[in-house]
């Protein structure tokens, strides 16, 4: 080959490995806000994004294929949400709709208007903005994208409320209190009822949260007579948001309307006299997007104490804990898999249920079954068994196929009932049968045959045993097995290499590595520029010394080299 053809070759493989990587940032953003908002009020985000052709990048909305452009905001904690469908594109997006699939996407330029929902105390607030996307043309997409850009602005007018911190006004809380009454006095003591109204789609938290604010129940009196008892009672129990992710948390909460009854007493209670009591009433309303602040709702009471009512009604109480939910919502169920845990293999899983949350023959939809862990993958609906005295919940599940042998599960869930939750942790361990890993070894040996690389050495095979057979007196099928060897030799010794250096996963993490992707590219290109006629490659000499010294030598030995170079 003459050097200028080589040299073209050269500028050509140096200009693709350079040029393609730059096309994979086609779309650009500037963002604009204004530098003040009122707490409780909504900023309006400028999010002017820049296409380059032939990219597109795809609608709010997902259709049957695309994966829809979404923008969200973070870094401030709780204090900022973007309302489902509040985004505004400054045109419509073109439809695409063929056999191909449907979806909408938009092309050049595009600007978006982000509405903010700012609340919290006044002062700088620091956030930022990302728009998630996918850049696509027609012949395929890039991987999926994001955009960030930081953001300060100055929130000032805040709003106070009871319990402190910025809210919505009064009228646009999405909890209310429906009702609230008190009972008759009885030795200084009596229950009050509060009964909340929860808007749709938000709900409050439960009684007891570790993780995430509590609703929490408090009672005023001018001289401090009065206090709780006992704990709260909720009419019905607190569903429960499992963790999945580690950015998740787990909590317990209400939707809908919910009632508690509040048991508190009065010290040193006497017949015919009046009170006038305060219940502050404390909850936090979220929903998907985020949390608006705590609001503290002030219940006025006014207690008579009648003629039979008198006593010290906080007699005995130490330190109440308004905030106890009942005990048997806290209880925590042993799960088991009966079966084993192969990879790749469903298995039932088997929870015991707590007295009166089910009934025997019931079913349980897939989705009522939350599993806080990727290890394992709920894959049907579960039914409930009489076993011995009591009820269990079975379901099918599956064992991830990248998990390996010996590896421990060690998992949390939840079950949504009608009457409540029940709660459950599960654990064992994966389950890898040798027999199966070698039959699955075997197998993918024998498809690794009908790859193109092995047909070269299928001529080179075959010349070897046809001289072999004529001229040396070993057994051809001691040959064989000799030969086979050479090859199982080989691979182990690379596969041991790999594990050693990279560990158990290195060979699919080195497989992935963009660098050995990229130059593995790089190599086909220069192979098909070879076989175009643009210049010749050739192996070593000592390689090709070494082959045909295999291949020559006969016997064992050449057998068994002729394996180890295959």
């Amino acid at each position: 080959m003459r050097p200028r053809s080589l040299l073209s070759s050269l500028f050509l493989i140096l200009f693709l490995a350079l040029y393609l990587p730059a096309q994979e940032d086609p779309v650009a953003f500037k963002v604009t806000a204004p530098a003040q908002v009122t707490s409780g009020e909504t900023l309006l985000v400028k999010v002017e994004v820049s296409i380059d052709p032939p990219y597109h990048i795809y609608g709010l909305e997902g259709l049957e294929t695309g994966v829809p452009t979404e923008f969200s905001v973070g870094g401030a904690g709780q204090r900022l949400s973007i309302a489902d469908g509040a985004v505004k594109p400054a045109r419509a997006a073109d439809l695409h709709d063929d056999e191909a699939g449907k979806y909408t996407y938009w092309e050049g330029a595009i600007s978006f208007e982000v509405p903010v929902k700012v609340t919290g105390p006044a002062g700088l607030l620091t956030f930022t903005l990302a728009m998630d996307f996918m850049a696509c043309t027609d012949m395929g997409c890039l991987p999926p994208g994001q955009l960030e850009e930081a953001l300060k602005v100055e929130v000032v007018g805040d709003s106070p409320v009871g319990g402190g911190g910025a809210a919505p006004a009064k009228s646009d809380y999405p909890v209310r209190v429906q009702s609230s009454s008190a009972g008759a006095v009885t030795k200084g003591r009596f229950d009050a009822v509060v009964t909340l109204q929860i808007d749709d789609p938000y709900h409050i938290y439960g009684l007891d949260e570790e993780e995430v604010p509590s609703t929490t129940f408090q009672a005023q009196e001018e001289y401090g007579r009065v206090g709780l008892t006992g704990a709260v009672s909720p009419s019905r129990p607190a569903q429960t948001h499992q963790a999945v992710l580690e950015v998740d948390q787990t909590y317990r909460f209400w939707e809908g309307d919910v009632t508690f009854t509040v048991p508190l007493g009065i010290e040193d209670a006497e017949a015919g006299q009046t009170l006038d009591v305060v219940l502050l009433v404390t909850v936090m309303a979220c929903e998907a997007t985020g949390c608006l602040d705590e609001k503290t709702f002030e219940v006025p009471l006014e207690i008579t104490v009648p003629a039979g009512g008198a006593g010290n009604g906080m007699e005995g109480v130490e330190d109440p804990d308004e905030n106890d939910e009942p005990e048997a919502v806290t209880v925590v169920m042993t799960a088991a898999f009966l079966g084993d845990t192969e990879p790749g293999r469903e298995v039932t899983v088997e929870v015991p249920l707590p007295e009166g949350v089910s009934s025997d023959g019931a079913t349980v939809k897939m989705d009522a079954v939350l599993i806080g862990s990727d290890q394992i993958e709920v894959t049907g609906d579960g039914v409930v068994k009489a076993v011995g005295d009591g009820l269990v919940l079975r379901f099918p599940a599956e064992v991830k196929d990248t998990l390996l042998d010996k590896a421990e599960l060690d998992l949390t869930g939840t079950i949504a009932f009608e009457s409540g939750s029940v709660d459950f942790a599960l654990s064992g361990v994966v389950n890898q049968p040798i027999t199966a890993f070698i039959l699955l070894a075997m197998g993918a040996a024998l498809l690794a045959l009908l790859t193109p690389c092995v047909f070269p050495m299928i001529p080179i095979t075959i010349s070897f045993f046809t001289k072999q057979a004529e001229s040396s007196p070993v057994n051809p099928m001691v040959m064989g097995f000799i030969y086979c060897a050479g090859i199982i030799i080989s691979f182990v010794a690379i596969g041991v290499i790999f594990t050693a250096a990279l560990g158990p996963t290195g060979a699919v993490s080195f497989a992935q590595s963009p660098i050995t992707l990229g130059t593995i590219a790089v190599l086909f290109i220069v192979f098909a520029l070879s076989l175009f006629g643009m210049f010749e490659i050739q192996l070593p000499q000592s390689v090709m010394g070494l082959i045909g010294k295999a291949q020559g030598r006969g016997g064992l030995i050449g057998g068994w080299l002729l394996g180890m170079l295959f």
